[in-house]
């Protein structure tokens, strides 16, 4: 967007038509949420709604428009209706404008308060920001929470690994003389690879079956992170356990290589 400010006042503070003064039949616009909760299978074109007074004998608004649901309160409030009325007809004096803009929207914020400086210069302007500030302001907690549990899952699958790792080398020594009889009576190495990633595996199987369903059972307490995810989100537990069982391949195939480079004759002489 270009121009001065005085082209944005236009913008900002546009001016209004003689239906939506305060004389004239009060009139709200419903987000297609607040609709279908409370007209479901109806227009909600033509209905009446009291937002203050009696809820008998109001007064009332008419609804005049329906327009798409708007996550006004974030994430965690994506189920509320939003109700939309008049500047001119309600008391509210708190005011808020979104501007669409096509470039830098930083670049403008001075030139916003100067239009509504020269529309009115008794106006207060108290905050002006991007949305994508905005957006940031609102999800801090809940990406700050995200980040927490990415570094614990991480450092979780390290020690799983590392775990892993560990239990496949004792299996090994263990088994140091087993698998060099094996390597001397004609085995193949690549066997005794695949045999201990299998037994690796197992385990990992095992592991990711138990973490799974407590998983699956604790879900419910993260929802509120989630954004358009459902707590039992089938890609996701698929990807989880695709990470879990690749990580344990890697940390088991290190002591099967090992075991598969054992010399039979230095370890039948032991």
């Amino acid at each position: 967007m270009t121009g001065s400010s005085r082209s944005l006042t236009s913008l900002i503070l546009p001016r209004m038509t003689p239906s939506a003064t305060a004389a004239a039949q009060p009139v709200a616009i419903v987000d297609e949420e607040f609709a279908r909760r409370y007209w479901p299978g109806e227009s909600a074109l033509g209905k009446r709604i009291a937002t203050s007074g009696d809820l008998a004998k109001g007064p009332f608004q008419t609804v005049v428009g329906v327009v798409g649901h708007t996550l006004r309160g974030g994430a965690r409030a994506r189920g509320e209706g939003q109700l939309y009325l008049s500047a001119l007809q309600d008391s509210e004096t708190n005011l808020f404008y979104l501007v669409r803009t096509a470039g830098d929207p930083r670049r403008l914020l001075g030139a916003l308060r100067s239009a509504v400086r020269d529309a009115d210069a008794r106006l207060p302007v108290a905050t002006l920001t991007t949305g994508e500030d905005l957006t940031r302001k609102f999800t801090a907690r809940d990406r700050f929470n995200v980040l927490l549990f990415a570094v614990f899952g991480g450092v979780a699958l390290v020690l799983a690994a590392v775990g892993m790792y560990g239990v496949l080398s004792s299996l090994v020594a263990q088994r140091r003389r087993e698998i060099g009889i094996r390597l001397a009576l004609g085995g193949r190495s690549g066997l005794v690879i695949r045999r201990l990633i299998a037994e690796g595996l197992s385990l990992a199987v095992i592991g990711l079956a138990f973490g799974l369903a407590v998983a699956m059972l604790l879900s419910r307490s993260v929802e509120t992170l989630l954004f358009e995810i459902k707590p039992t989100d089938v890609v996701s537990y698929c990807t989880i356990a695709a990470i879990v069982l690749a990580v344990s391949v890697v940390a088991s195939y290190i002591p099967a290589r090992r075991a598969a480079s054992i010399d039979p004759i230095e370890t039948l002489r032991t």
